[in-house]
């Protein structure tokens, strides 16, 4: 006996990297560029991209932008599409890290949300730190 589910095509929506991370001196723009996929079996129909704070429930800063379309009407299967996030923090913006979303939305059926940080600087020189473990 073999059982059979035999399911409507749907997008499946992939972006890589699975996050960004900008740094930025006050009073300059910065840009990190994403890439939107469709590896799944059907077009991706009615999208809205939309950049909201850390908690998803308003609005990202002013300052950061998408430079790609808001909306797309279709995406097809084994489209690419690349949407760049731009930083332009104005003078006045206090130093700090502001995290934020990038939402995805098909009217078609699945939505994914990406993170992204942007350090903003003065002076555009911040401290790194690495932990390295040797396991052998």
């Amino acid at each position: 006996r073999v059982d059979l589910v035999v399911q409507n095509p749907q997008p499946a929506l992939v972006v890589t990297p699975n996050g960004a991370t900008i740094g930025v001196v006050r009073g300059t723009q910065a840009q990190a560029v994403l890439t939107l996929t469709n590896p799944g079996f059907a077009p991706a129909t009615g999208l809205e991209l939309r950049l909201v704070n850390e908690a998803g429930t308003g609005p990202a800063p002013a300052w950061l932008s998408l430079g790609a379309a808001a909306q797309v009407a279709s995406f097809p299967v084994g489209g690419s599409l690349e949407i760049p996030l731009n930083a332009a923090p104005p003078a006045s913006v206090a130093d700090g890290v502001y995290r934020g979303r990038l939402s995805i939305a098909a009217a078609s059926g699945g939505s994914l949300v990406v993170p992204f940080a942007v350090n903003v600087t003065q002076s555009g020189q911040g401290n790194v730190a690495f932990h390295v473990e040797d396991i052998y």
